[in-house]
C-alpha cells in the first residue's frame, strides 16, 4: 500500500512529493506546507490543522 496518515510539525515543508495513498494530513501550528497542492494531488484528501502545539510521544533522552 503506502502512507495513509502524515502530521506535520516544527518546520517548513513546502510542498510535498506525491504520495498516491495518502487520505490524512495533521498540520500543526508550527508547520508550514502547501496544502493547495497536496490537495489537488489527492482528490478527498482529509487536512486538519489543531490549534494545540504538537509535542512528540517521546522525550530526548528517549532517542
Amino acid at each position: 500500500m503506502g502512507l495513509e496518515s502524515l502530521a506535520l510539525a516544527h518546520g517548513d515543508f513546502g510542498v510535498l512529493p506525491p504520495l498516491a495513498h495518502l487520505a490524512e494530513l495533521v498540520v500543526y501550528g508550527d508547520a508550514d506546507v502547501d496544502v493547495g497542492i497536496a490537495v489537488q494531488r489527492n482528490p478527498g484528501l482529509r487536512v486538519t490543522r489543531p490549534d494545540e502545539p504538537y509535542f512528540p510521544p517521546f522525550g530526548p533522552g528517549d532517542v
